[in-house]
């Protein structure tokens, strides 16, 4: 059982399965650390989900400008991202959510200029904000709602019609 253990980009993996687990081993060790550092995660996501618990439930919190702190018991999160609906091409305000020196407004212009830049994955890895683009037809969380058990509808009819309107 180690006595630290990193985990980057956690919002990126599935599941929290994972960290839930090493977080139940490291309590067995005096002084353990997790430490997650990680951008924004997809909308609706089981690491979104935490956050916002972590978020509401803190019982110190502290900002300062693009600078969040979330404290309870022995959970610390700080967190650098725009507000939601903040201008992602503010540059000045966007190099105020990523602290890192090396980190200019000019090489941030730069990143979102690049042909291999999406605008979206740009949000959420560079100003921490979890969001759909309006690229997608149904968003995933409306479509997972919808999901149902085949084997309840399978023989009850002679076929299945599917009708999708793609016009806007």
């Amino acid at each position: 059982i180690p006595t630290l253990v990193v985990i980057d980009e956690l919002g990126e993996l599935p599941n929290l399965e994972l960290a839930q687990m090493l977080r139940g081993k490291l309590g067995k060790r005096a002084d353990a650390k997790l430490v997650v550092v990680s951008s924004a995660g997809e909308p609706g996501s089981d690491f979104e989900r935490v956050l916002a618990e972590v978020r509401a439930g803190a019982t110190n919190t502290q900002r300062d400008g693009r600078h969040s702190r979330y404290a309870s018991g022995s959970t610390v999160v700080h967190e650098w991202r725009l507000r939601p609906g903040e201008d992602v091409t503010d540059w000045s305000l966007l190099k105020s959510a990523n602290p890192l020196s090396s980190v200019t407004e000019e090489s941030l212009r730069d990143k979102y200029e690049s042909p291999l830049t999406d605008p979206i994955r740009f949000s959420r890895y560079t100003g921490g904000l979890s969001e759909y683009s309006g690229d997608h037809l149904i968003r995933a969380d409306v479509w997972d709602a919808a999901k149902l058990d085949p084997d309840e509808y399978l023989g009850v009819a002679d076929r299945v019609v599917l009708g999708v309107d793609f016009a806007q």
